[in-house]
């Protein structure tokens, strides 16, 4: 029999389609969570309680991380910008923007405590510190029409690192796998499966990895 667990009312959601998602927080208990695009808000989980928070007048395009390298919280703004502040900060306006000439397409979480992700539009991926220290000599790309969501990465019992993500366009839905350089987080290759159910129609999906074992999860 299904065992329903306690729940927490993190924060108001006036419209899910303006909602960015929650990322792990720098101090351990919190969460970061991302709301209508230009308002993000440190919970403190056991009290439901805002413990920080940030707007902006830029909007963001992917919900907001806390980066362990740079101790920086970091956020994506137009698919061409990043900004990169600390815990202290009080106007993200003042922050300068870092412009970029490739699109971003989301910044993903090293769940082993490592550095952040950047996942580009095009499927290319890199570490933050590359991706800022290399914008000015990367080539510039028009903006994709798919969208790129729960993206995630799991490393193996031998280090191996593998991103996946969906990506969603008007007519079809894929899994991508890709295998990552442990240092760089460059993609070395890529594999695309494209998610097909006949007539019936999808309602969910999801990966979860167990033991070196991933498995697709569709309803």
């Amino acid at each position: 029999m299904a065992k329903i667990t306690t729940y927490y009312n993190l924060a108001p959601i006036n419209d899910t389609r303006e909602f960015l998602g929650i990322a792990k927080d720098r101090t351990e208990g919190n969460i970061i969570t991302t709301l209508e695009k230009n308002i993000v808000v440190i919970i403190k989980i056991s009290s439901q309680k805002q413990v920080n928070s940030w707007t902006s007048f830029d909007k963001l395009s992917s919900k907001v991380l806390f980066d362990p390298k740079s101790q920086k919280y970091v956020g994506v703004y137009g698919q061409r910008c990043i900004r990169c502040w600390d815990e202290n900060t009080t106007d993200l306006n003042k922050v300068k923007k870092i412009s970029f000439q490739k699109n971003i397409a989301s910044l993903v979480q090293n769940n082993d405590e490592g550095e952040i992700l950047v996942l580009y539009t095009s499927g290319e991926t890199e570490s933050l510190s590359s991706a800022i220290a290399n914008r000015k000599s990367s080539s510039t790309e028009s903006i994709s029409q798919s969208t790129f969501v729960d993206c995630n990465i799991y490393t193996q019992n031998n280090g191996n690192k593998i991103l996946t993500y969906f990506e969603k366009s008007e007519e079809s839905i894929s899994l991508v796998l890709s295998n990552l350089d442990t240092e760089s987080l460059k993609t070395m290759d890529s594999y695309k499966y494209k998610i097909e159910r006949g007539n019936i129609p999808l309602k969910g999906y999801c990966v979860v990895s167990t033991e070196n074992v991933f498995e697709f999860v569709s309803i």
